[in-house]
């Protein structure tokens, strides 16, 4: 799924259509991630990821298939968990229905 169709859904089932994609320098996600509690180390670890992934190299091994993926779409994962978690209406996954 791409990126801006995520900020897509999520904007629209949060009520604020002006939400838009923000992707940070690498260094300035490790600085947070460190200033959030997460040892240098591991926050270090957490970037090399994300590079290998935005690089391509890090992919999934099988693509998606009813097998190994929730019957849940993102955009009833939004409506029923995302968008009552974000106005503090929280329900777990389960008391909402949704498969995970």
């Amino acid at each position: 799924m791409r990126k801006l169709r995520v900020v897509s859904e999520v904007a629209r089932g949060i009520g604020k259509p002006d939400l838009r994609y923000e992707q940070f320098p690498y260094d300035q996600v490790q600085q947070v991630l460190t200033q959030m509690g997460i040892p240098p180390k591991g926050a270090a670890l957490y970037i090399e990821m994300y590079k290998a992934i935005n690089a391509g190299v890090l992919v999934p091994q099988e693509p998606r298939s009813p097998e190994n993926s929730t019957p849940t779409s993102f955009e009833q994962f939004v409506h029923d968990v995302f968008a009552p978690a974000y106005d503090g209406n929280v329900a777990t996954a389960s008391e909402s229905g949704v498969e995970m």
